[in-house]
């Protein structure tokens, strides 16, 4: 795809999945020198290099919600934040903090101010006595 791209100017994307844990480590790092150039190849073309840009992500473990109420297994706070920023307005936040703030705000995204009301913690799940706090 690179190569292709460089030949005609196309701006075509791809997402490259890969679940071993080599990712980073490998498949990443082939990725980034095809981009780059490999000085020592053979290939005129991978030695200048395709050009273009990468993005390596992992992604967390999925949210069961069954586990939410079970007192043991719930997801961190950090989790479910991303989750609500991005099912509510399709963006990812670029800093999303690992522990509730006390005016609960998480971040702002896709033109909103996001506060999550959560901990992982089954007391606090089910009790009905926390103090109201007023987010702005």
């Amino acid at each position: 795809m690179l190569a292709v791209n460089a030949e005609d100017s196309g701006k075509r994307k791809f997402i490259l999945i890969e679940m071993e844990d080599y990712a980073n480590s490998l498949t990443a790092e082939r990725v980034r020198r095809t981009i780059d150039g490999v000085p020592k190849s053979k290939n005129q073309a991978l030695k200048k290099g395709f050009g273009g840009s990468f993005t390596y992500c992992d992604l967390g473990g999925a949210l069961d919600l069954d586990k939410f109420f079970d007192g043991k297994n719930a997801p961190t706070y950090e989790q479910v934040a991303r989750y609500v920023i991005y099912t509510a307005t399709g963006q990812s936040a670029p800093a999303v903090p690992n522990e509730p703030r006390e005016d609960w705000f998480v971040a702002e995204a896709g033109g909103y101010r996001i506060h999550l009301i959560y901990k992982p913690d089954l007391a606090f799940m089910r009790g009905n006595d926390r103090p109201p706090r007023h987010c702005t």
